[in-house]
């Protein structure tokens, strides 16, 4: 039986990946009914035991939660067994780049022989935009003229304007031999 999903949830590649590393092996031979509180709780125990951080550790018991709240949409479930598990607390990251690390950060940037990587961090840097974005932006979503690049869609579903200075813009990528036909990061940095 095949089933049509209709949810605001749309697996990432992270997702995937996470679902990869932590649910498909423990999980993926069982039936819905054999799973329970107690193995979702296992897996997060011995991802936590591995040394994975908090915000990691929320992400797969999410994505568990949103696996089986389909299949209680679905009627092949009663109850959600990622329900009742108690979350953990991400550690805030606060760690800038201090007045005398800058330069040296700018001339490591410069040295950097893969262009990819120096121009994907760089453009991280210069408009703030998530990782998912950068990799996927097309070069039809950037206005050089005006200095905009827009994302149909972000995170949360909904379009974004990210401003930058339009000579940022225009020095970045825009030889013929370096600029793709079609997607500014081909692939994943």
């Amino acid at each position: 039986m095949k089933y049509v999903v209709k949810s605001r949830f749309t697996p990432t590649q992270d997702d995937q990946q996470r679902f990869r590393d932590y649910l498909q092996s423990p999980l993926g031979r069982k039936k819905l009914s054999e799973i329970n509180r107690e193995m979702i709780a296992k897996i997060l125990a011995e991802a936590e035991a591995d040394g994975k951080a908090g915000a990691t550790l929320n992400k797969i018991k999410a994505l568990a939660s949103v696996l089986f709240a389909k299949a209680i949409e679905w009627s092949l479930l009663e109850s959600n067994p990622a329900t009742g598990i108690k979350g953990w607390k991400p550690v805030k990251r606060d760690r800038f780049l201090l007045k005398d690390e800058l330069p040296r950060f700018f001339d490591a940037l410069d040295a950097e022989p893969n262009e990819t990587a120096r121009d994907y961090i760089l453009l991280a840097l210069l408009t703030g935009a998530r990782r998912e974005n950068l990799c996927a932006m097309h070069w039809r979503e950037i206005n050089l003229n005006e200095g905009v690049w827009r994302i149909p869609r972000t995170k949360n579903g909904d379009p974004q304007t990210v401003h930058s200075a339009r000579k940022q813009w225009r020095s970045w990528r825009l030889d013929g031999k370096r600029r793709p036909a079609v997607m500014s990061f081909p692939a994943a940095v």
